[in-house]
């Protein structure tokens, strides 16, 4: 298991293109990935709770990521939320 704390850095939070397709590059390995933001635990790989987790500018995240390419996961998904400036 690894793990990465990253801040939302878009002004415009989360919302539905990015987490799309910050969806999708989780779909693409193998591994569980997930987020911890506060209180909430969510499932990088589903939509509906990415979407429902109203993730905003400034929030702080814990990327955590659990299998065999753990490693390329992390870094692909962080590098991703980082760079998001939409």
């Amino acid at each position: 298991m690894v793990k990465m704390c990253v801040s939302v850095k878009n002004p415009s939070g989360l919302h539905a293109r990015p987490a799309s397709k910050l969806c999708a590059i989780a779909r693409s390995y193998k591994c569980n990935s997930s987020i911890n933001c506060g209180e909430l635990n969510i499932d990088i790989k589903k939509i509906l709770d990415l979407m429902s987790a109203n993730l905003r500018n400034g929030d702080e995240l814990e990327v955590i990521c659990d299998g065999i390419d753990e490693k390329q996961a992390i870094k692909e998904i962080v590098e991703f939320i980082q760079n998001l400036d939409e």
